[in-house]
């Protein structure tokens, strides 16, 4: 259930589209388009055509090159090495604005998934450091959801695990921005689930991401799932009958819907 952070989400975050035209000089725009429509190799010519030719925004051409680059098939070490050159450049340019902390972001991201090592200590580190240094900025509180489930993912033993789940649980009030904070809920959900055989907190992090907003519509039909039978376990017959209504509404194709609406009837019928 654990939504990933693809980079078309982090695209969209970081420019508004511009409709493109046959008559206009090309712009950062035009890349980040052909990026949100997967279609990395053209727009990694863009933005590095872009870099090479253009002196405007010149620090997003070289970012859109950059995250760009971590997309190109097949994934080679040239490749991330050249994408982490250019993103440490960005970085001592200018740390504190978009671009710096964007790409402080993505630099972190090379190596908590990039690399054809990974360096998850590494990546934790940058991942904090974003976190404590820009708490209120989108991508700052992303560092802070990556930190989370690297931090538990690498932990060594079970008792770890719980332990470290405690810890991350302290960084509620401070991921508070709705899409990461979607994201950070649904994670806390399947943790304690999983790691603290606590499914009450599964359910109430599961219904906080339900109200923050869940844009993705096959994850949203899994969570209104979830809640039903987690509420149902739990005796909270109620809040099961709602969401599976929920579902039995907003998914009357699905394949689940058939046994969803004869538990409705059972549990109706049982009142």
């Amino acid at each position: 259930m654990r939504p990933p952070t693809p980079i078309t989400v982090i695209l969209v975050c970081l420019t508004a589209l511009v409709s493109r035209g046959a008559d206009h000089p090309a712009r950062p725009a035009d890349g980040w388009h052909d990026a949100i429509l997967l279609l990395y190799n053209d727009a990694h010519r863009t933005f590095r055509q872009g870099s090479l030719e253009q002196t405007d925004d010149s620090r997003e051409w070289r970012l859109g090159q950059a995250l760009t680059l971590l997309n190109l098939q097949p994934r080679t070490d040239t490749n991330i090495s050249r994408s982490e050159s250019l993103l440490d450049e960005l970085v001592a340019e200018n740390a504190g604005d978009e671009i710096g902390i964007v790409s402080r972001y993505f630099l972190a991201r090379i190596n908590q998934v990039h690399r054809l090592t990974p360096d998850p200590e590494a990546a934790l580190q940058a991942f904090r450091a974003l976190l404590d240094d820009q708490p209120g900025h989108l991508f700052g509180q992303y560092a802070g959801v990556k930190w989370a489930l690297t931090y538990l993912g690498t932990a060594p033993t079970p008792e770890s695990r719980r332990e470290r789940l405690l810890e991350i649980e302290t960084l509620i009030p401070a991921i508070t921005l709705p899409g990461p904070a979607k994201d950070f809920h649904l994670f806390l959900a399947e943790s304690a689930e999983r790691y603290s055989s606590d499914p009450a907190k599964s359910l109430e992090h599961l219904l906080t991401a339900v109200n923050l907003g869940i844009s993705k519509r096959n994850l949203r039909g899994d969570v209104y799932v979830r809640i039903g039978e987690i509420a149902r376990d739990l005796g909270r017959t109620t809040l099961a009958l709602e969401y599976h209504h929920r579902f039995i509404d907003e998914f009357p194709r699905d394949l689940r819907t058939f046994t969803i609406t004869r538990t409705v009837e059972e549990m109706e019928a049982s009142r």
